[in-house]
């Protein structure tokens, strides 16, 4: 697998405090041929900081017993994960986007800088993921996955992925109290700024295996941090505090928009009747 040429190895991690409105988030690819860094960090009131690499692989990237660093063009992430419940995978593999990939959410412990600016946190929510394999972008038409934690009664990975092919898939899980449900249905709606990039809100619906239904809506958008790619979409990544289930949590948004960087025609895959007049 490593001889592949889209063979990555990555990391992701992600937490708020909501009291005080601190959080990041930290995301490192390491490919055959050079590392990809994505780091944002805001300590509240609305200033933040992001920063994007790619380049030559001269980033360090170590994950044992329970501590992550992450030191890769400008970034540096020391922290303590105290995960909520083990590593889940999604039921439904993408052989090229993530042949080998797991979650869980997790109690956040310790600082991140990019640049000047730095946060500190102490047993924020939080969830981290990673993920090995091939990984083809170009496979990849349009996705919303919103990822987060009400704690240790309810966590949650819900993902909307449109292929460029047009088939679209439904992916996650939900656990509660330790018990994971994957999902067979999720809907992610997301109401965006004038923009057209800036997440205002989002509500979450995922109906499990098991028949249990799950509704995550947010409270307050603390920041959406915003990276321009140059392969094949832009990305967003806002960091909500989210109600579900009647708890109070937090989640973050990865939004991608301009698929394939406008040049194929959009992929449609859900028709609304048209309403009678």
């Amino acid at each position: 697998m490593k001889d592949d040429p889209r063979h990555q190895e990555s990391f992701e991690v992600h937490a708020l405090d909501p009291a005080t409105g601190a959080g990041f988030v930290c995301a490192t690819g390491r490919f055959a041929d050079r590392m990809v860094t994505w780091a944002a960090v805001t300590t509240g009131g609305g200033d933040y900081v992001e920063h994007s690499g790619d380049g030559p692989d001269e980033g360090r990237v170590t994950f044992a017993d329970g501590v992550l660093r992450i030191t890769a063009h400008g970034a540096m992430a020391e922290v303590t994960v105290a995960d909520l419940h083990p590593e889940t995978p999604w039921r439904v593999a993408v052989d090229d986007l993530a042949h080998g990939h797991v979650e869980t959410s997790c109690l956040v412990s310790g600082v991140v800088q990019v640049g000047e600016r730095q946060v500190l946190l102490d047993g924020a929510l939080g969830h981290r993921d990673r993920s090995w394999g091939p990984r083809d972008l170009a496979r990849c038409a349009n996705h919303r996955w919103l990822a987060g934690t009400c704690g240790p009664a309810l966590c949650f990975s819900l993902d909307n992925l449109v292929l460029a092919d047009g088939e679209a898939l439904a992916l996650g899980y939900v656990v509660r109290h330790g018990e994971v449900d994957p999902v067979r249905d999720v809907e992610i709606v997301v109401a965006l700024a004038p923009d057209c990039l800036t997440p205002r809100s989002v509500v979450a619906t995922a109906v499990c295996d098991s028949g249990a239904d799950l509704t995550v809506s947010t409270t307050c958008v603390h920041q959406t941090f915003l990276d321009v790619r140059q392969g094949w979409f832009t990305a967003t990544d806002t960091l909500f505090e989210v109600t579900a289930d009647g708890m109070a949590g937090i989640a973050d948004l990865n939004l991608t928009v301009n698929p394939q960087q406008g040049r194929t025609p959009p992929v449609l895959v859900q028709r609304q009747p048209r309403p009678s007049r």
